[in-house]
């Protein structure tokens, strides 16, 4: 199998995890009808038995998609120290999200510990990235990614005036996607830098 090949696999691959992040939770919140945005987590989908074999499945399939385009962009931007600090987030948050898969709800503390873990690892892991690529010249980029950063910080707000936490999950699951389309496409990255200039 040729690279281009490869790089075709991998594009619809990260197509295919950014549409299922977004598709799922709106599918698992029809299946359940006491279900309700403001008031319950996502990850209330791994406890109820119409959605408890999905749900796994669906997180698994995220960490994939997010391991794999972070390791790429990781493998194509940096080297070195950089590349293993990086490296390093990128394992740690997906670690965390797919722990979340098998440690549900039912053990709350420790199903909340990995949880916020990804949260904020992976968080981090955007941030400093961006910050690196100010760095080495790729200025859009980078700000594009402390952009999207300091947005997923803002997003835990959301957490005040809503006795669930679907309301933040869901604003950070739009905004990792939106970052690793962009990041991962970069030519729809600059589209979206070029609104706001």
């Amino acid at each position: 199998m040729n690279i281009e090949k490869i790089n075709k696999i991998k594009a619809i691959w990260i197509d295919m995890s950014i549409l299922l992040a977004l598709v799922i939770p709106i599918v698992s919140s029809f299946l359940i009808k006491d279900w309700s945005v403001y008031t319950n987590a996502l990850s209330d989908f791994g406890t109820r038995p119409a959605t408890a074999g999905l749900w796994p499945v669906y997180l698994t399939l995220a960490v994939f998609g997010l391991w794999s385009n972070g390791s790429n962009v990781i493998e194509q931007r940096y080297t070195g120290i950089r590349a293993y600090v990086l490296s390093y987030m990128l394992n740690i948050s997906c670690a965390g999200l797919f722990l979340t898969a098998i440690i549900t709800e039912e053990f709350r503390y420790m199903h909340g510990t990995v949880a916020g873990v990804f949260f904020l690892v992976y968080m981090l892991f955007i941030f400093l990235y961006g910050l690196w690529q100010i760095k080495r010249l790729s200025f859009k980029e980078g700000v594009f990614s402390v952009t999207i950063g300091i947005l997923l910080l803002l997003t835990t707000l959301l957490m005040i005036p809503f006795t669930g936490l679907a309301m933040f999950e869901i604003a950070y699951i739009i905004l990792i996607a939106l970052w690793n389309w962009a990041i991962a496409k970069k030519s729809i990255m600059n589209k979206i830098v070029k609104l706001f200039t």
